[in-house]
């Protein structure tokens, strides 16, 4: 009864408990409806939001909130029976039920405030939309006046006033589009602001013409009264080309509209009253005056451009002292431009009886300035041309990798060096091309006396690695070390700075290559000698490539290296037998056939002299075939013949066979 008690008693208090959560939820409900319906708005934004707030909430949330409200009335009347509520719960539930009859004043406070907030927001609207159309009148009425804008020395103040008119026309491109969203907010005809389109047309030409005559207000007296070195005639002449063009396009869309605007004018004038004329004669003149500046710039380009010749003769960039002193001499005084020379004073020297002469001597500067840039191009290329290197093997030097590369550069550049030095126009440059040439000249003989020692010097060097060869060949030996050293050093130099030129500025390098080259091939001559004379004492040995013999004679210490090559030299011999001590005690063939040597070939007595053993094997192999052959001879008759057949060597039993059937034939 105890345990059945504790149950219904937690199951009340977890009835409560929900029934206040409940009752929390529904007021937090309502008073958020409260909260959010009289806010005022402060944009029409958010008063359309509120309106869909407020309905929202009439037609959905507080249906939704009474149904609540009378599942908790109904909670209430039960736990009533069985509960004691405190006086904070009791409270509580009062609030709940109440909110019904509470939330009917707020949406009546809610009306009024849209409404105030509509009627606040229609006006505000109004209001905007006729100072738009104000704004876009006097608009109208300032771009008409840039009619009258025909002083030239106004330039800049007209190109600031239409950037002012142009910042407006911005300024009410954004107002027309928050008008037309106020607009669609309040579900009013959408309003068509035309006049904005019409006026941003109607400023263009004009800050067109503003904008390029003040660009070339200030671009001639550049070149007029600025730096006359500084004068690129290259670009002097691409930009006047380009002022021309845009006037040009600029004064034909003034000559359409003054042309339009007078036949109107006429028309009027015939057909309206003196008033009426009088504005349209007005706006004639307007039109002129705009029609006007675009006349006189283009003057004023045309008469610059018959002083391009001038600019592309004096302002040459290849021209030099010499050539100033000949245009000097040519007009009979110093024309030479200094830092306080402008295009304005040289125009003032009255070149024009000389300008022929001086166009001659231009052109000639213009020649040898494009040898002078080439002979420049050619250097700089080889900044950035190096030698590449590689490791050789493990012995601590680098060997050039490919230089087609640079072979190729050298010989293009030589023949363009012997081109440049048939031009007429070398000759104020003639020294430095033969100096140019004599040093192209000189890293190609370098390069291929350089890659002769290379390659011999790759193929000597492991031979002279091997002390056998050099205790052989001790002044070949000697010799090669000199180059070895020569070449270390140079491979060292060109490692650090690995730059073409430098490189092969190296003192005295053609000339250390070139003796290393004489070295060498005094060391090829002695070492063919000394392998012929190998070959001479042992005549098998020509059998053999140089490279095969080179690789036996250096290392004579370990005579079992010459099995490699032992079937080149013997036919029939695979391998030798070798003890520890380098014994040779019988020779085996490629079918591991063994016959042992009738008397056993010390290596040892040789002393390092491959050739002297060898023969000494070759000989060997004769008697013992032989006398193998004779005891093979005397066994036939007393063996049997399946004994005798296993027991001696094939090439000894086919030569015993064939003589016992030519007997018994």
């Amino acid at each position: 009864m105890h345990i059945s008690n504790k149950c219904v008693s937690q199951l009340l208090e977890s009835l409560v408990t929900q029934h206040i959560d409940n009752n929390n939820t529904i007021i937090s409900e309502f008073e958020n409806i409260k909260k959010t319906t009289l806010k005022k708005p402060e944009d029409t934004q958010e008063m359309i939001d509120l309106i869909s707030f407020t309905t929202k909430a009439t037609t959905e949330t507080i249906p939704k909130l009474q149904k609540n409200i009378s599942e908790a009335a109904k909670r209430l009347h039960f736990l009533l029976d069985h509960y004691i509520f405190t006086e904070e719960e009791i409270d509580l539930n009062r609030t709940t039920l109440n909110w019904p009859s509470k939330i009917a004043p707020i949406f009546e406070a809610n009306d009024e405030i849209v409404a105030e907030a509509k009627k606040q927001g229609e006006t505000h609207l109004g209001d905007r939309r006729e100072k738009v159309m104000l704004d876009l009148t006097k608009l109208m009425v300032k771009v008409e006046e840039f009619n009258d804008c025909g002083d030239m020395d106004m330039m800049q103040q007209y190109v600031k006033d239409v950037m002012q008119v142009q910042k407006k026309i911005n300024e009410l491109t954004g107002e027309i589009e928050f008008i037309n969203k106020e607009e669609e907010l309040f579900q009013w005809e959408i309003s068509n602001y035309c006049e904005i389109d019409q006026i941003a047309v109607a400023l263009e030409p004009y800050q067109k013409l503003f904008t390029t005559v003040l660009k070339w207000q200030r671009t001639e007296k550049k070149w007029m009264d600025g730096a006359f070195l500084e004068l690129d005639p290259e670009d002097v002449e691409g930009a006047v080309e380009e002022f021309w063009q845009e006037v040009y396009k600029i004064t034909k869309t003034f000559a359409k509209g003054t042309k339009g605007k007078k036949t109107e004018s006429k028309d009027k004038l015939t057909s309206t009253t003196r008033r009426t004329s009088t504005m349209n004669v007005k706006e004639d003149e307007g039109a002129q005056d705009a029609y006007s500046v675009c006349q006189r710039v283009q003057k004023s380009v045309k008469d610059f451009k018959a002083n391009l010749p001038i600019v592309s003769i004096m302002c040459n960039p290849g021209l030099r002292s010499r050539h100033w002193n000949d245009m000097s001499e040519c007009i009979g005084f110093d024309i030479t431009p200094d830092s306080g020379t402008t295009l304005r004073k040289m125009l003032k020297n009255n070149l024009d009886p000389v300008l022929e002469e001086f166009e001659g001597i231009s052109n000639a500067a213009s020649k040898e300035f494009g040898l002078e840039r080439a002979m420049q191009k050619m250097a700089d290329e080889w900044e950035s041309i190096f030698f590449n290197t590689t490791q050789y093997r493990d012995s601590g030097v680098s060997i050039l990798a490919s230089v087609e590369e640079i072979q190729t550069t050298l010989d293009d550049q030589i023949i363009k060096t012997q081109t440049m030095r048939g031009s007429p126009f070398i000759k104020p440059f003639e020294k430095e091309i033969r100096i140019w040439e004599d040093t192209l000249v000189l890293t190609q003989e370098i390069i291929d006396e350089w890659l002769k020692v290379q390659s011999c010097w790759l193929y000597l060097e492991p031979i002279f690695s091997s002390p056998d060869i050099m205790q052989q060949m001790p002044e070949e030996g000697r010799l090669f070390q000199i180059v070895d050293k020569n070449w270390r050093d140079t491979m060292k130099f060109v490692t650090n700075d690995p730059k073409v030129l430098r490189a092969t500025s190296m003192p005295g390098m053609l000339e250390k290559m070139r003796d290393s080259n004489n070295l060498l091939d005094k060391i090829m001559k002695g070492l063919n000698n000394y392998l012929e004379k190998k070959r001479l004492y042992f005549a098998r040995f020509f059998f053999l490539s140089n490279d095969e013999m080179l690789e036996i004679l250096s290392e004579t210490k370990d005579p079992s290296r010459v099995q490699p090559h032992l079937k080149k030299c013997f036919e029939g011999i695979a391998n030798l037998d070798f003890t520890s001590d380098y014994d040779i005690l019988a020779m085996m063939s490629s079918e591991k056939e063994k016959v042992e040597l009738t008397k056993s070939i010390s290596t040892s007595e040789a002393r390092g002299a491959v050739e002297k053993w060898l023969l000494q094997v070759q000989n060997e192999m004769k008697t013992t075939v032989k006398e193998q052959t004779r005891l093979s001879w005397e066994a036939y008759p007393v063996d049997k013949r399946v004994d005798w057949v296993t027991k001696w060597p094939g090439q000894v039993v086919l030569a015993v066979s064939q003589i016992f059937w030519t007997m018994e034939v």
